[in-house]
């Protein structure tokens, strides 16, 4: 019984070794093929290339780089990117915590109809202590995100016990009026 636990443990790291390997190989592979693309301009080269370096995949973690790279594929109007850098301002991630900027990005992103932006931005709008709390806000945007994930909607029935009629009605009425709009 040990010994099969000593040949076990030693077969082990050896393969595991080979596999983190090859792993760490196609990382930085993928890696330096999304920093060429970047570097001419591909915005969605630089909003990849930047999620490696929030990760760390196939190159060290890098906050600071990847709100550069997020910086310039959100420049181009990608929601994707948009999103991460609203988020990276929202947590203060590789730049200070500045909760208009990700109101700004979120923004952005929630506007082309990126569902995971309109419930971040619900949250800020909803929960945030350093923004003004606007409940009507919330609740747009909150619907809106619950159209495509509806165990999101939920969260409007907590939203809706803090407002008042005037607002739930407001919101509302923005709702039926919103149109997504699609990249500038």
């Amino acid at each position: 019984m040990v010994l099969i636990f000593i040949f076990l443990s030693m077969a082990l790291p050896a393969a595991t070794a080979a596999e983190t390997s090859q792993y760490v190989n196609s990382s930085f592979a993928r890696a330096a093929q999304s920093l060429k693309l970047a570097e001419k301009g591909d915005a969605v080269a630089q909003y990849e290339f930047a999620l490696m370096c929030e990760r760390g995949e196939g190159l060290p973690q890098n906050h600071g780089e990847a709100v550069k790279w997020f910086r310039s594929s959100a420049s181009q109007d990608y929601a994707p990117a948009q999103l991460f850098l609203g988020l990276m301002y929202a947590s203060g991630k590789g730049v200070s915590q500045d909760y208009r900027q990700a109101l700004l990005w979120l923004h952005l992103a929630a506007e082309q109809d990126n569902t995971t932006a309109q419930f971040y931005l619900g949250g800020l709008y909803f929960s945030s202590t350093a923004l003004p709390r606007d409940y009507a806000q919330a609740y747009k945007w909150f619907s809106l995100a619950g159209r495509a994930d509806p165990s999101r909607a939920k969260t409007l029935e907590v939203l809706a016990e803090k407002m008042t009629p005037v607002q739930i009605m407001e919101a509302q009425s923005q709702i039926r009026n919103w149109n997504p709009r699609g990249p500038r």
